[in-house]
C-alpha cells in the first residue's frame, strides 16, 4: 500500500471527520465565487435539509440526491425555475439543457463557474430526467450547484451537492418541508439566523 493510501485509509477512518451517518466529510477544493445577484434571505430563519450526499471519490454513488431531485418540485411553486452549475458536463446532461434550458437575465450571488450555469422550469419532467442523468453520472457532472427561484426570491441554495445541506426560505411552511422529509426519510432544522447578522 502506498504512502497515499495509508494516508488517506488514516484520515478517513478519523471519528470527527464523519457526519452522523458515517460518511466523510470532503470540502469541495473549488472556491465558491460571490458575484451580484439573488441569494437565500438570511434576516430570517430558514430550513435546513440534510440528505445522503453523493460520494466524490470512487465508484459513483449520489446518495439520496437522485430521490431529493425527483420530488423537488414539491416543495416550491409550479412556476419556479432551478438554476445549476456543472463544472464537467456530461454529453446526456448537454442534450437535455438543448431542450429544457431558459434564457433569462438572472443571476445567482453563489457560483463555481465563472459562466453562468442553466437554469430550466422546476417541473417534475425536468427533475425525473435530471435524476435519470444521474443514474450513471456524478453530481459534478449534472449539478454540483442548485438554486430554485420564483422572480427575484431564492427558494432554495445549495451551494455543494456532496454536503447534502440544502437550504430552503423560511417562506415555505414548516408543514411542507415537515411532509416531504418525513415521506423520504430526510431531515430538517431551523437555522440560526441570528449568527448571520
Amino acid at each position: 500500500m502506498g504512502w497515499f493510501s495509508r494516508l488517506f485509509s488514516r484520515i478517513t477512518s478519523c471519528p470527527f471527520l464523519r457526519n452522523s451517518e458515517g460518511y466523510v466529510k470532503i470540502n469541495n477544493p473549488q472556491p465558491r465565487i460571490q458575484r451580484e445577484g439573488i441569494s437565500l434571505n438570511r434576516d430570517n430563519p430558514w430550513w435546513i435539509i440534510d440528505i445522503k450526499p453523493p460520494i466524490r471519490l470512487g465508484k459513483i454513488d449520489n446518495g439520496d440526491l437522485p430521490r431529493f431531485l425527483t420530488n423537488m418540485h414539491q416543495l416550491f411553486p409550479e412556476d419556479a425555475i432551478l438554476y445549476a452549475e456543472a463544472p464537467y458536463m456530461c454529453v446526456c446532461f448537454e442534450s437535455f439543457l438543448k431542450h429544457n434550458k431558459l434564457e433569462t437575465s438572472v443571476k445567482t450571488k453563489i457560483s463555481i463557474l465563472h459562466s453562468d450555469g442553466f437554469h430550466i422550469p422546476l417541473n417534475r419532467r425536468n427533475l425525473a430526467e435530471l435524476a435519470d442523468i444521474l443514474d450513471g453520472h456524478s453530481a459534478s457532472e449534472v449539478c454540483e450547484l442548485l438554486v430554485a427561484y420564483k422572480g427575484e426570491t431564492v427558494l432554495m441554495e445549495c451551494s455543494d451537492v456532496h454536503n447534502g445541506i440544502f437550504e430552503v426560505s423560511g417562506e415555505i411552511s414548516e408543514e411542507t418541508v415537515r411532509n416531504f422529509c418525513s415521506l423520504r426519510g430526510f431531515s430538517y432544522r431551523k437555522s440560526n439566523a441570528e449568527q448571520f447578522k
